[in-house]
This record gives structure tokens, C-alpha cells and sequence, in this order.
């Protein structure tokens, strides 16, 4: 018998990415319920992170210390190409979900707070990350 999931029990992650040159610029929400409660601006040095992989995989390791423990699905959405590869997303977030349920998709645009917060990012040049 599979085990239902409730909207409670679900936590939609929008993330957004901006690569140029010398940095990767990055917003990231976490929403339940329609309702953000973490979001990030984080800036990435290439020297460190070369690569979006390198990044994503990162992101994912932050995403999951503010997901809480009881959500049993956490469900991605993102501009980025990498999201059209579902099965290498999942291996990289798998290490961090702990065997809660994962999802992916890749969309054309994604929320609005989600792009500002990575265009802040590119701005600032340093990462927040805030609990609301």
C-alpha cells in the first residue's frame, strides 16, 4: 500500500540560475502550501563552482537542511536545462532526501520572487538565506 502525501506534507522548491562569465548567480524558494518560507540569493565564484552541476549539486545540500523532516515530497521546478535530465537530478538530490519522495520539472519561466532573488544575487555578489 503506497502512503498519501498531502499538500502539508509537500514543499515546492522553484530555482532559477544565471551564469555568466566569472559567476553563477542563483534564487531558490521554498514554498508549502503557496506560502514561501526559505528563500536564497546565493552568488557563486566560478573558481569555486565552475560548472551549474557543481552548483545544483550544492543548492541541493542547502535545499534539504531547511526542508522539514516530516515533508514526504519535495517537489522541484526550473528554468535550468539540467531539469530536462530528471534521472541525474535525482541521484544528485537523492544523496541529501533521505528517501522522501523527489519530483522535477523543467518550466519556461519560473516565479517572479524566484528570478529577483537571483538577480540580486548577480547585484550583491554574496548569499542570503532567510527563514520567513
Amino acid at each position: 500500500m503506497t502512503d498519501k502525501i498531502f499538500n502539508k506534507d509537500i514543499t515546492d522548491v522553484s530555482i532559477s540560475l544565471l551564469d555568466d562569465t566569472t559567476a553563477i548567480a542563483c534564487g531558490v524558494e521554498l514554498i508549502k502550501n503557496g506560502i514561501p518560507y526559505t528563500i536564497m540569493s546565493l552568488y557563486f565564484d566560478k573558481s569555486d563552482y565552475p560548472s551549474k552541476r557543481q552548483t545544483l549539486h550544492y543548492i541541493y545540500s542547502l535545499v534539504f537542511q531547511y526542508v522539514p523532516e516530516s515533508d514526504k515530497l519535495i517537489s522541484f521546478t526550473s528554468n535550468s536545462p539540467y531539469f530536462g535530465q530528471y534521472k541525474e537530478q535525482e541521484r544528485k538530490a537523492g544523496l541529501y532526501a533521505d528517501g522522501r519522495k523527489l519530483s522535477f520539472r523543467r518550466v519556461k519561466n519560473v516565479k517572479r520572487h524566484t528570478k529577483l532573488l537571483q538577480f540580486d544575487a548577480a547585484k550583491r555578489k554574496t548569499s542570503i538565506i532567510e527563514k520567513l
